[in-house]
């Protein structure tokens, strides 16, 4: 029989990998149409910076699922925004890029001033579940610009991440600081 955290493990993982798939028919649009249009990176940059913070919260707590399940939305995100970045033609982007970067970046460069081995997985937990809250509304910021384009996006998107947000991540950040 499996036990509550296995269960919750699990759902996770499914959850995050379909997650992490959602955005794959709004690339390949992207790519067919050679044009970004009006749909915004910022879901797809915010998945690569959740994506490389929960895999140095995995990394510290030595959790392998945590590693394996978002080094693939860190990639996964790095690969979607390259295609967005290759068919977009706005300035905007680069700057995007600079704030992701600059968010992924910090909180790794402020754990190395971190007193204790376990003030940095705090910090890394909470930071992480901190973007995962944006990894949810970022989809928000589609709709917010009401664009045809993104409509195919979001509700598959923000369900997984809702579903992921509300109730994997607490538990299995429980977990791991319990164990």
């Amino acid at each position: 029989m499996l036990s509550a955290v296995s269960v919750v493990q699990l759902l996770a993982t499914v959850t995050t990998f379909v997650l992490f798939s959602s955005g794959l028919p709004m690339i390949r649009k992207i790519a067919a149409d050679k044009d970004a249009g009006a749909v915004s990176p910022i879901p797809w940059l915010t998945q690569v910076v959740n994506g490389l913070m929960w895999l140095k919260y995995g990394l510290l707590v030595g959790d392998k699922m945590i590693i394996g399940v978002n080094l693939t939305g860190a990639i996964s995100g790095l690969y979607y925004s390259k295609v967005y970045g290759d068919h977009t033609s706005g300035a905007g982007f680069g700057r995007a890029v600079a704030r992701a970067a600059a968010a992924a970046y910090t909180p790794l460069l402020i754990i190395q001033l971190m007193p204790s081995y376990e003030s940095a997985v705090l910090f890394m937990g909470y930071v992480s579940s901190l973007l995962s809250v944006l990894l949810f509304g970022s989809p928000l910021v589609n709709a917010v610009g009401a664009t045809l384009a993104t409509s195919r996006f979001l509700h598959p998107y923000s369900l997984a991440s809702l579903f992921k947000m509300s109730l994997c991540n607490p538990l299995l950040t429980l977990s791991s600081s319990l164990a």
